[in-house]
Formats: structure tokens, sequence, C-alpha cells
């Protein structure tokens, strides 16, 4: 004769074994689902809040417009996009005039590097590292920083 512990533990598997299996069927549905049809257009405030969603369900295609020239982050966050099959087109909205940064380092006993800087006259500027900003040239032009 079954105990009836025997019977709540046979009750108690069979729904954990159909809510694996529904768990499963919806992974798989989510996978084989196709991406979103049409392309998505935003500007680059937005684009850091849509990092996440995009990772997870990536669009057909899109197209994003930034107003400065976009930080490695995002840069690489977009190459990753456009290798995973997403049809992916940028814009600025002005015209993002070319800067040139070189970094070596200085002959010094006491190490150091030397850093120059070019850029269109009236183009803003800014170095960094990851510990933050070091220097900046409101006016554009020509820099040299050691």
């Amino acid at each position: 004769m079954p105990l009836p512990a025997d019977r709540v533990r046979r009750i108690a598997e069979g729904v954990l074994r159909g809510i694996a299996l529904a768990s499963l069927a919806l992974l798989l549905w989510r996978a084989l689902e196709p991406p979103a049809a049409g392309g998505i257009e935003l500007s680059g405030a937005s684009i850091e809040r849509d990092l996440a969603r995009w990772t997870s369900t990536a669009p057909a295609s899109a197209h994003v417009r930034f107003e400065a020239t976009p930080d490695a982050r995002a840069r690489d966050w977009l190459r990753a996009l456009a290798r995973s099959g997403t049809a992916l087109q940028w814009s600025s909205t002005r015209p993002l005039l070319p800067s040139a940064i070189a970094a070596e380092p200085t002959p010094e006993p006491y190490g150091g590097t030397r850093v120059r800087l070019a850029s269109a006259v009236g183009e803003p500027v800014s170095i960094g590292d990851a510990a933050g900003p070091i220097d900046s040239l409101a006016a554009g032009g020509n820099a040299e920083l050691e």
C-alpha cells in the first residue's frame, strides 16, 4: 500500500516536470523568434539605456544618431552588434571634425608621458584615462602636455 508521502512526492515531481518543460519550451520559442521587424532609430543620448535591451534582443536594423564622437564602450558595443547580424548605420547631428592624439614616454629618469593633441580650431578636445579626464582644449588647436 502506497504511503501518503509517496502520493505527494509524485504530484510534486509531476508539477516540477511540467514547469521545467514549459520553461524549456519558452526558451526555445524565444531563441527561434525572428528579430523585430523594421529598423530602430535613436539619438546618442539614449544609446546607454538601450544597451541592455539590445543585448538580449537585437533589432534587425538600427540607425544611431550621435551628437558627439561615441566613446570606446559605445563603439565596441555597436561593432559587436553589427557582427552579430544587425544592419547598423550611424550618423552625426553635426559634422565631426578630425582630431589626433599621440602619446609617448618621456626620456626622463622619473618617467612620464608626453601627449600631443591636434584638432580643428574651434572644436573642443578632451583627453582622459580610466581614472577620469586629464585635460582639455576648449577652443581646439594644438597642444603638448607632459
